[in-house]
């Protein structure tokens, strides 16, 4: 198991999903998919002297929404990141964390920026929340 793959099994169960498709690096022109999308960031925020560390996999959690000028619906959009950000950090404070790979363990999760348009055309939008998973890993072999 990698940790792409335990972030896309903790998001199965995200009740805000409501069963919709998750997929990994990919997201379709289809509304209404989401796609978890690793990004590029130092892994290693503290070594220890016995190679043991604490590390961060930043990611995007994106989807693609129906978008016009109907106000409403753009609202609907901007309020589920709100919700979802609320959501992870919820998760994160009661100690509800991705099950990671061996010798690996979850610290926290957090959400990096408030969800945003990505990218917009006349019939549908990318949105995108940047976040945060924080893990303990124990030294390697």
């Amino acid at each position: 198991m990698s940790i792409i793959e335990s972030l896309y099994q903790y998001f199965l169960d995200c009740p805000l999903l409501d069963g919709r498709n998750i997929n990994v690096d990919y997201l379709p022109a289809e509304e209404q998919e989401y796609s978890i999308e690793p990004t590029p960031a130092a892994p290693i925020i503290k070594q220890y002297t016995n190679g043991d560390s604490i590390r961060q996999y930043q990611f995007i959690f994106g989807s693609r929404e129906y978008y016009s000028e109907n106000v409403r619906e753009n609202l609907n959009n901007n309020s589920f990141y709100e919700q979802f950000s609320d959501w992870m950090q919820k998760q994160s404070r009661n100690g509800v964390l991705p099950k990671l790979p061996e010798k690996m363990s979850a610290i926290s999760m957090e959400t990096l920026t408030q969800g945003y348009l990505y990218y917009g055309d006349t019939e549908n939008a990318k949105y995108q929340i940047q976040c945060k998973l924080t893990y303990y890993q124990e030294k390697g072999e």
